[in-house]
Parts: structure tokens; C-alpha cells; sequence
């Protein structure tokens, strides 16, 4: 099973893939319910095949929701227990044991990445009396990710304040929640950071393997089934591969994007301030 696995088939249902856009599941999910509707299609099993879209729409719209779904795509082909003799078994011929563990690539350059991380961006647009949250959420790598922010910022500045009466305090906290990083769900975050450390330590990175479990185990501190799984995967490594050569934690560094993002706000708190003491 590979990374595009769509463990209950709703991605497949709604005819889009796993790294579909909010706006486009939307469309699908629309498109397909006026073909499906019991009201307008005849057909004996069309009642099934709405409720089985709405069902897929109802998981997948909800950003927190999909999180945790989409964490099943990193989970569930290594379901199966790997004790550490066949850890270490498997990393020489991942074929013989049944293992099609790929490392996981970013949702927008498509590259692999060392640290990926599953983050929900947000971004809000207004139309005068109505107010649109919009999730922009997937697996970046950091640069990725900046300009994902530095995108969803830039349109909620444009379009997000001129809503009444929402659209002011919803902008203003999807611009803080960009600023500190967006949202990184934690069981999502755990299963694909184990996932790649399983798919380094295949490919016998093991340097990578073992930093990326480190940093599993800190979003997986109340998960005891899977941090035994993420030190299955350590056990089974050479002994000379278990020194821990740390990378560059770069989802801890302040980057230009945060910048760009922070300095708009500032000025507006600025200038806020400044009206209300002149």
C-alpha cells in the first residue's frame, strides 16, 4: 500500500485525490450530489451512493476531522507489528517482507523532505454580510509551508476584514495561528513522522531514521502503543547508527515569512495604539 492510500475510499468517492484543496472537495462533493440525489437520479442505489459521498464530504470538509483521516494513510500500511529482529531484517530486503514503505513528499514541490510536517493553514474571505473560513492543510516541507502561510495571510488580508459582523476577530485569528506555524495536529504529525523513520531506515539513512523518530516522540508523548513501535524501529538499527547526529530543527526558526506575516500586524497595532493615545 503506498502513501496515497485512501484507507475508507472517500477521497476516491468525491473523484479527487489526497492532496485536494478544501475549495475542490467542495466542488466535487456538489457536482456529484446533484448527479446522486435520490430526488433526481432513479437509479436503485443511488440512495447508497449519496449517503456514501455525503458521508465522504462530511470527514473530509472538516479540517480536524481530516487531519485524523489522513493519518490513517500514514499508519495503516505499517499496522502490522515490526518487532526489532524484523525491523532489522526488512531494512535489507523490504521486498521479502511485504514492505512498499515510501518516504513521504511534500503536498506542493512534490520533493521528499526530512522533516514534513501535516499543518493546517487558514485563510479567510468575506463578502459584507458573510464570512468564509477556508483550511489549507497537507504535508509541507518548511519552505513549502512559509510561502503556504505567506499566500493564506496575503488573501486574508485583502479579503477577510470587510465581513460584519465576523470578519475582523475570524482574520485576525487565522493571521495569528499562520504567524506561529498553523495548526500541527498531533496525531496526524506522529503517524507521518513515524512513517518516514521507518522509510529512512529502510533506505538505511539511518542518521535521518533516528532524528525522525526523536521527533515523533514529541507528538506522541501520551501514544505508549506507538512510541513502542517508533523504539522497534531503533532497536533494529546498527549499533554504531543509534548516535544521535540532530538536525537543524527548522520548524523552531523564526524565517522571512513569519517576518512578512508579523510586521503588517504590528503596524495596525501600532497605529491602533497611537489613535487611541493621540
Amino acid at each position: 500500500m503506498s502513501i496515497a492510500a485512501d484507507p475508507r475510499g472517500y477521497y476516491a468517492l468525491l473523484g479527487v485525490t489526497p492532496d485536494a484543496s478544501a475549495e475542490e472537495i467542495k466542488c466535487a462533493f456538489r457536482k456529484k450530489a446533484k448527479l446522486l440525489h435520490p430526488d433526481h437520479n432513479q437509479e436503485t442505489d443511488a440512495g447508497s451512493r449519496f449517503q456514501a459521498i455525503t458521508e465522504a464530504y462530511h470527514n473530509l470538509s472538516n479540517p480536524t476531522i481530516r487531519a485524523s483521516y489522513d493519518a490513517q494513510r500514514f499508519s495503516e500500511e505499517m499496522d502490522e507489528p515490526v518487532t526489532a529482529h524484523e525491523a532489522h531484517e526488512a531494512h535489507a530486503q523490504p521486498e521479502a517482507h511485504g514492505l512498499d514503505v515510501a518516504p513521504v513528499v511534500c503536498s506542493r514541490c512534490g520533493h521528499v523532505t526530512a522533516q514534513p510536517r501535516y499543518i493546517i493553514f487558514w485563510q479567510v474571505i468575506s463578502y459584507i454580510f458573510l464570512t468564509m473560513r477556508y483550511p489549507v492543510q497537507g504535508v509541507f516541507c518548511r519552505k513549502c509551508a512559509d510561502r503556504t502561510a505567506l499566500i493564506a495571510s496575503f488573501k486574508t488580508w485583502l479579503f477577510g476584514w470587510w465581513g460584519f459582523p465576523w470578519g475582523p476577530p475570524y482574520a485576525l485569528d487565522a493571521l495569528l495561528r499562520n504567524i506561529r506555524g498553523g495548526d500541527m495536529p498531533v496525531d496526524a504529525n506522529a503517524h507521518l513522522l513515524r512513517h518516514q523513520a521507518f522509510a529512512f531506515f529502510l533506505e538505511q539513512k539511518f542518521a535521518l531514521s533516528r532524528d525522525l523518530i526523536a521527533q515523533a516522540m514529541t507528538f506522541a508523548r501520551g501514544d505508549m502503543m506507538l512510541r513502542q513501535k517508533l523504539m522497534e524501529i531503533q532497536n533494529a538499527m546498527p549499533g554504531e547508527a543509534r548516535i544521535h547526529h540532530r538536525l537543524k530543527r527548522r520548524w523552531h526558526t523564526i524565517t522571512w515569512a513569519t517576518l512578512l506575516q508579523t510586521i503588517p500586524l504590528l503596524v495596525l497595532a501600532g497605529t491602533f495604539l497611537w489613535l487611541i493615545l493621540k
